[in-house]
């Protein structure tokens, strides 16, 4: 059974059934594992590889933020991140890079002819 309280944070569960993700990658186990298990072992991986270590969350936004750039409905995006509400994604994890500023800038100089 999942903990109470303030130890609840300390549990992640899966998505989809309530059942947790097993760490040994034996497939669902029915036993919490603990999240710093996935970031400890992201950044091992990343070490392997030779490639910067970047907090694993930061890798959440910039997928989120991708998606949306290639044309995703915002709407299924929030869903495929088990947001309740889209306005939280837009607000909290999607980020306009600068080059999106650029193209809005190009975009509408040509709307008004100033390019």
């Amino acid at each position: 059974s999942r903990p109470a309280g303030p130890n609840r944070s300390r549990f992640c569960f899966a998505r989809g059934g309530g059942c947790p993700v097993s760490s040994t990658g034996g497939g669902p186990t029915g036993r919490p594992v603990h999240p710093d298990w996935f970031s400890d072992e992201f950044a091992r991986l990343a070490r392997q590889a030779g490639v910067p270590s970047i907090r694993l969350h930061d890798g959440r936004h910039s997928c989120l933020s991708l998606l949306e750039k290639q044309g995703v409905p915002i709407s299924i995006i929030s869903k495929w991140a088990g947001h309740y509400d889209p306005s939280f994604t837009y607000s909290v994890y999607v980020h306009a890079e600068q080059e999106d500023l650029s193209s809005a800038a190009a975009t509408l100089g040509k709307l008004y002819k100033i390019n």
